[in-house]
């Protein structure tokens, strides 16, 4: 989707965008890891906390729909917190890591996963900076012995939080360096001043010179603030980034800088559709336009089994949208691993794995097209 790659020469015939969007191997570097627990995770892990929330509180939580307007994103941040006060041990993180890992594993064939974690929220359960890294690595390393699928782990920084409390967390992770944490993000509601970028600015120089990657999360503010996510943040990937549309030299820009741009179209028109009919419809969804206009987009789940959808899913939706080939789609999930903040070596080594289970997927939907053909269309 407008990525880095060079065009592939793969050709499957026989499935749809749907089907071989589920089926081709995937990368997902916008997903966070409280709104992705799956649903059977959060009820065992308020049983074994002895949580005071009732399992009809926690079904609630991963049904948004029940709300309207405004509301529907209120609710939405009232679950991630209800959700986030389940998790209260390392063994926690890690039967949390591993359930989101096995769902998208068998929903969609994830190959590998940069998963958001906010260990200001973690820590105020009791835990440890380095508790709450081994309980999300313990579940990490179980997941890729069971499933072959690589975790690394982005520590965000939240918008309405103190900026103290950004530097605290960079201070940790400066001190227990652990190579499964990769970079930092920013996320939280955009909503207030005091949540702009701009007083970020000095955590993320710091983070930079101590080698790690930054990201952030652009929905709102407009196009005049992209600047501050390059320029100030010095972000290698922008998460979401819709207001870039609201300015044509922005949009340019964007889609001359090859940066990445994570996109998740279902908790957009789920969560913001109400109160900004624009993401309600795909004709005027901003991720049209930037696709359009040469952006580079990859999809992500975001918080995905709040919304109840996988990575397939998201790059299904996209490829529905806006009319994309199955030669389209095998392209955007080559060139997802580009948008990883794998290095070079493990890149080349991800492409190879890929390019080697599209080569058999494209041998095993030709070997049956026929028999597929034949019970579609019974003589």
């Amino acid at each position: 989707m407008n990525g880095p790659g060079k065009p592939h020469s793969f050709e499957i015939a026989g499935m749809n965008v749907r089907e071989l969007s589920q089926a081709l191997p995937k990368v997902d570097v916008h997903c966070h890891l409280t709104g992705s627990i799956p649903r059977d995770t959060a009820v065992e892990l308020a049983r074994r906390n002895k949580v005071s929330t009732g399992r009809s509180a926690i079904e609630a939580a991963y049904d948004l729909r029940q709300h309207s307007g405004e509301a529907r994103e209120q609710a939405f941040f009232d679950a991630l917190e209800l959700l986030g006060e389940l998790v209260r041990t390392p063994r926690d993180l890690s039967d949390a890591v591993y359930g989101l890992v096995a769902h998208d594993v068998r929903a969609s064939n994830l190959r590998y996963l940069e998963l958001f974690v906010n260990p200001t929220a973690l820590a105020r359960t009791g835990m440890s900076f380095t508790q709450i890294q081994d309980g999300l690595i313990d579940g990490a390393r179980a997941a890729e012995g069971d499933f072959g699928v690589r975790t690394n782990f982005i520590a965000c920084v939240m918008r309405d939080e103190p900026v103290s409390y950004a530097e605290e967390m960079l201070d940790q992770l400066i001190a227990h360096r652990r190579e499964e944490f990769i970079g930092i993000g920013l996320d939280g509601p955009e909503f207030l001043d005091e949540h702009r970028p701009v007083h970020f600015a000095d955590v993320f120089r710091r983070a930079r010179r101590h080698g790690f990657k930054r990201t952030a999360h652009y929905v709102r503010y407009g196009a005049a603030e992209y600047s501050v996510y390059t320029d100030l943040l010095a972000c290698d990937r922008i998460d979401h980034g819709y207001p870039v549309t609201e300015d044509e030299p922005v949009l340019r820009r964007a889609a001359e800088s090859g940066l990445p741009f994570t996109v998740c179209p279902t908790i957009t028109q789920l969560v913001a559709g109400d109160a900004l009919p624009e993401y309600s419809r795909p004709e005027t969804h901003p991720i049209g336009t930037m696709l359009r206009g040469g952006v580079w987009i990859v999809p992500g789940t975001d918080d995905k089994s709040m919304v109840h959808t996988d990575i397939g899913t998201e790059y299904g939706i996209i490829a529905d949208w806006y009319g994309l080939s199955t030669r389209d789609v095998v392209q955007a999930s080559l060139d997802g691993i580009s948008a990883t903040w794998l290095d070079e070596s493990d890149k080349d080594a991800l492409r190879r794995e890929f390019r080697m289970e599209i080569n058999r997927l494209a041998s095993r939907v030709t070997e049956t097209a026929p028999a597929v053909t034949a019970q579609q269309n019974p003589s």
